[in-house]
């Protein structure tokens, strides 16, 4: 029993990193329309500013690292949805799609590129400590990660209902000529949403490269599971994105908890594409997700 609690809460830790990048998969697309899948790799792009900017070159301090690395993929976003993204909008949504893509594989690219293939820290001040409780080890690198997720995911909550940008971007979201024809200046908006999606994406690689992990130029992969996970709790749903990539974060660390005496059956990786299995499940069963709206087609 105390081994699946220990699980649990190294899945809900994983999770919670899963959850931010969910929310800026869902952020964007409830908002234009769009699907961002370059979300990964930049956080993966973040994660290494933080290097970066802390031991790998400036030496500055872990939190005005992290700042800087915020600010630097909010301004990359938002010049990538000015200079690719609303161009390819033009076409189709199919073209954002396979140029996010593709952009994604540029990142990853350059990534490997400037900083090569070794694993490297990020210089973050926890370091590998833990803390027990009742007989359960946990990093404090995963404490903070469902602490940090969970308050801002409650200030985003906080953002929509109680400011005029968030109130903004929730009438774009939900009918965007409307709501341009009431005032709203849905290219800032717009930016607005992107360069948030940015700064979520910095968190999550901060904790995705926690210890006992490091952060590579493939990094991103490893969050694309946030993607089932948004799908899970239903595309249009910010509160459904963190419970499904929460979920999943569980259901993959369960998993791989307890994988090893079927490895034989399943394979020794089977947890890796268990995400993607509750993709496929989730489309066939309820497209919309536990938490989406059920689109109606008329004949």
């Amino acid at each position: 029993m105390r081994d699946l609690v220990q699980l649990v809460v190294s899945g809900g830790a994983l999770g919670a990193v899963y959850a931010l990048v969910a929310v800026g998969f869902v952020l964007i697309y409830k908002s234009t329309g769009q699907l961002n899948f370059a979300q990964g790799d930049v956080m993966a792009m973040g994660a290494f500013l933080v290097y970066w900017f802390g031991p790998g070159r400036f030496e500055l301090p872990f939190g005005l690292a992290v700042a800087l690395a915020i600010l630097g993929a909010a301004v990359f976003m938002v010049f990538i949805q000015w200079a690719l993204v609303r161009h390819l909008a033009a076409h189709s949504h199919e073209a954002v799609l396979i140029g996010t893509l593709g952009l994604g594989i540029l990142i990853r690219a350059v990534l490997t590129a400037a900083f090569g293939t070794d694993k490297l820290g990020i210089g973050d001040p926890w370091g590998d400590s833990t803390l027990s409780v009742a007989g359960v080890t946990i990093t404090t690198s995963s404490i903070l990660a469902i602490l940090v997720t969970g308050m801002v995911i409650g200030a985003m909550a906080i953002w929509f209902r109680r400011s005029r940008t968030g109130v903004s971007i929730t009438a774009m979201s939900q009918d965007p000529v409307a709501a341009s024809a009431l005032g709203v200046n849905t290219r800032l908006m717009t930016a607005v949403v992107w360069a948030t999606a940015g700064a979520l994406a910095v968190l999550a690689g901060v904790f995705l490269a926690g210890y006992p992990r490091s952060i590579d130029p493939h990094m991103g992969l490893i969050a694309l599971a946030a993607f089932p996970g948004a799908v899970l709790g239903g595309f249009d749903s910010l509160n459904g994105a963190v419970v499904g990539a929460v979920s999943i974060g569980i259901i993959q660390t369960v998993i791989a908890g307890y994988e090893g005496p079927w490895s034989g059956v399943v394979g020794h990786n089977f947890h890796v594409i268990v995400p993607w299995l509750v993709l496929v499940v989730v489309l066939l069963v309820r497209p919309q997700g536990l938490f989406g709206t059920k689109r109606v087609i008329r004949a």
